[in-house]
Parts: structure tokens; sequence; C-alpha cells
């Protein structure tokens, strides 16, 4: 059986071993050492990397309770020294020992109980037992999780009985009947825990939630701590400068003017719409004065959604006509047709003529039709000469 070292230090970074055995598996080739400081996969903890030698170890598991070290290459030597990434190793301990902190948090101060966690490589999730968790609440829970890091609380690690188990007020229960390892911050969190943590609270640094999202009856809250929860205000101070220097003014103010920013964007862009609107009024009238019963047009780069309402102001204003639009827009060729509640056509037959000449898709009502097509197969005045012809009014 290996030895596990990193049970006995978590700063353990360089060691010395000899090689039991190498192997090939479905996950590629492995070593397996009589002792090793590599983490596993385990407990919720991702595994350590670093170097066997001269062999880089990318990943680490226990199979059946043998670790096996997945390499890049075989070992040709009997006797090896370990380095594992350190920074690697460092920041998981940091957001384990978060993760047990916030998971503490909710449990004891707001009642929600964690139904699962996940460190990943980027930020920490755990998944609490509430549909929702206000800002108010996040906020609450965010400072009393930093105040345990202030308070540099010992972080504990002992190896108990299942009889033991009594005498440790656990948040959880636990199944495991021997080897059980608590990780305990006295007054704050007893749980069992396999994975490596720092040897005191203010050694996580930082804790930073940054929100929430709905999982089913679940709410999935995110965050990050240590040298992440750092890189992260670091990055979001820039963001705010920059955001200062672009709207030029001062940090402080950044929030009030982008707010009354959006203020004018929203009415400009109701302005526009307003004056949009009484141009295709006044290309609808332009448009009637062309024809009695038949309206046609054809445009490019024009949105269908914008001729569309075109077609109905036509047809609002002169119930008898029929109306033929087609568009070029980036590779596409488009088309509306409309009718009146006074005329005749049928544009749903109408489609069904009109699409299989340039193998276009499109549906609609009897009353109005819409589709397209690739524009290699017609043009947009091709398209328009065609439906001209097919269309009848009578």
């Amino acid at each position: 059986m290996t030895e596990r070292l990193y049970y006995k230090d978590a700063y353990e970074t360089t060691f010395e071993a000899d090689v039991i055995e190498q192997g090939k598996d479905e996950h590629g080739q492995y070593v397996i050492l009589n002792r090793t400081a590599f983490y596993p996969t385990g407990g919720g903890q991702p595994y350590d990397t670093g170097y066997l030698n001269n062999s880089i170890v990318h990943n680490v598991e226990e199979i059946d309770g043998v670790i096996r070290h997945y390499i890049d290459a075989p070992l040709e030597e009997e006797h090896v020294i370990g380095v594992i990434d350190w920074e690697r190793r460092f920041d998981y301990m940091q957001q384990h020992s978060a993760q047990h902190i916030v998971t503490a948090i909710f449990h004891d101060i707001l009642g929600y109980e964690t139904d699962s966690f996940h460190l990943g490589d980027e930020v920490v999730t755990i998944d609490l037992m509430t549909e929702q968790v206000s800002r108010q609440e996040m906020m609450r829970a965010e400072q009393m999780a930093n105040e345990v890091v202030l308070r540099n609380i010992p972080i504990e690690t002992h190896w108990v009985t299942k009889e033991e188990l009594e005498n440790y007020p656990l948040r959880s229960d636990i199944k495991a009947h021997d080897n059980i390892r608590l990780v305990i911050i006295p007054d704050i969190d007893y749980n069992g825990c396999g994975g490596t943590h720092p040897r005191a609270t203010n050694e996580i640094q930082l804790i930073k939630l940054l929100g929430t999202e709905r999982m089913k009856k679940r709410t999935r809250l995110s965050f990050i701590a240590g040298r992440r929860a750092l890189v992260h205000y670091a990055l979001q101070n820039e963001r705010v400068k920059r955001c200062a220097q672009l709207l030029e003014t001062s940090e402080s103010r950044v929030v009030p003017k982008i707010e009354r920013w959006i203020e004018e964007r929203e009415a400009q862009e109701q302005l526009i719409r307003d004056m949009r609107k009484q141009l295709l009024d006044v290309e609808a009238t332009q448009l009637l004065q062309n024809s009695e019963q038949l309206i046609t047009a054809t445009f490019k780069n024009r949105p269908l959604q914008e001729i569309q309402a075109l077609a109905t102001k036509i047809v609002e204003q002169r119930t008898s006509v029929v109306v033929l639009f087609t568009t070029t827009n980036d590779e596409l060729v488009q088309l509306i047709a409309m009718r009146g509640e006074e005329a005749l056509p049928n544009m749903r037959d109408f489609g069904k003529e009109i699409f299989p000449l340039f193998e276009g898709r499109g549906g609609g009502s009897p009353k109005f039709i819409q589709g397209g097509g690739p524009k290699v197969n017609i043009s947009a005045q091709q398209l328009l000469d065609e439906m001209i012809t097919r269309i009848s009014l009578v």
C-alpha cells in the first residue's frame, strides 16, 4: 500500500519514492509508488499534477485502493524524485477550506443545507437546498465567512473511529466505518473530509461570493477564494478604471453615469422607433399611389420584419390590395406576400407555388406568407418578377 504523505504534511512538495509497478490502462501510462505526496482525485477535490523525475504527472487517481500516477512516458529509474505543482495544490487547499466555511455558515446561520459541491478550475459551487438566496443573505454570509478567515482559526485533522464520532458536532452523517478523517475548524465546522487544507483560516486570504442560479428546486452558489479572489478583485478594479476613462468620469460616478446613459439611449431608441414608424407611413402612402390592386417592390439589406410592417400598413390603408415584396439580406433572398381583407388570393396556396421555384422555405396563412432561400438560386428582382407573373388577383 502506498504511504500517503499528503495526509502527514499537505505542504510537502518534494519527496523520494520507489517504483512498485508500471502499466497502462484506459487512462494511459501509469506508475505506482511506495509513497507519494500526489493527491488523487477524491472527496470532491481534483488531483495534483507535477513531475516524477523528468516525466510529467498529468493525472492521479485511486483505483481499487491503489494510487496510480498517470505520466507522459514510462520511467526508466526504479527510484524517483517527485515534485508536485504547489500553486495548483495550494489553490485547491484554499478553495476546499473556503467551501467548508461557506457551507457551514449557510447551514448554521441561514438554515440552508448543502446538497453537493464542486471544486472547479475557475470557481467553486455549492448546491443549496433552497429555491432562493437573497442578496442580503449573500452579503451577510460573505461577511461572516471573511470574519472566520481573519480570526486565523487553526484547521485541524483527526483520524477517529466510528464510536468516537459521537464526541463531535458533525454537520452531516458519515457513512464510513473505519479510517474516518475529520477536518475541524473549531466552533465553525466539523466534517468528514479526505482533502488537503491549510494550517489555519487566514491562509485562505479572502472569500468572495459571486452569484447564484436556480437549479430546479436548488440554488447553485458560486464563489472563489484565495489568489482567485485577489485576481478577481484586481481585474474588477481595472475594469472600473477603464469604464471611468471611457465615460470621462470618476470611478465613484461610473454607475450613475451608466444609468443616465442607459436612460438617454432608451429615449433615443424610442425616438428612432417613432421616426421609423412615420417614415413607414409616408412610404406606404407613396407605394399606394403606384397601383390600385397590386403593390410591388424589391429591397436590399432591409430586415424582413420591417418590410412586413410596411406591407401591414399598406393593407390596412387599402383592404383590396395585394402586396408583394422581396429583399436580399446576406446570403438570402426573402419574400413577403400579403393581402387585404377584401382581396381574393389565397397566400398559403400561392406560397406552395412560389417557394419550390428557388428551394425556399416559409409559411403563413391564407392572408400572409413569408420565407426565403439561397440568393444563388435567384435574385430578389427575379423572384419578384415570378411572383407578379403567378399571382392571381381575381
